[in-house]
């Protein structure tokens, strides 16, 4: 079946449905916004999982222009991950990054969650 021919719908609280775009064959679809009661207000930061964080927030300070904020790793008691905060003007990322592998021994002294 082509993707065309599939109407995406929107379910709501009282269990009726209605198209998520309007039908119209002349020009691209326009989206219908949802009407609710939630204001939102931002976010704090961005987490971004990736093999090396201080790698990755190396890359961000020396060629974006963002400046470090914290770091959590060994020197600050965690045994298991490494995170790296970088900010440039309203924006923050949180890099993070596993220190040890994810092997058995690893997992098996690792606390409960």
């Amino acid at each position: 079946m082509a993707p065309g021919a599939i109407t995406p719908t929107i379910l709501t609280s009282t269990g009726s449905s209605f198209p998520l775009y309007e039908e119209s064959s002349r020009s691209a679809p326009t989206v219908q916004v949802v009407q609710s009661n939630i204001e939102y207000r931002g976010y704090d930061h961005v987490t971004w999982y990736v093999g090396n964080a201080k790698q990755a927030a190396s890359f961000y300070v020396a060629r974006m222009g963002f400046k470090p904020i914290a770091y959590k790793g060994l020197e600050t008691g965690s045994r298991f991950i490494a995170s790296h905060v970088v900010q440039n003007g309203g924006v923050r990322f949180v890099f993070t990054s596993p220190i040890r592998s994810s092997s058995r021994q690893t997992s098996r002294l690792a606390p409960p969650e």
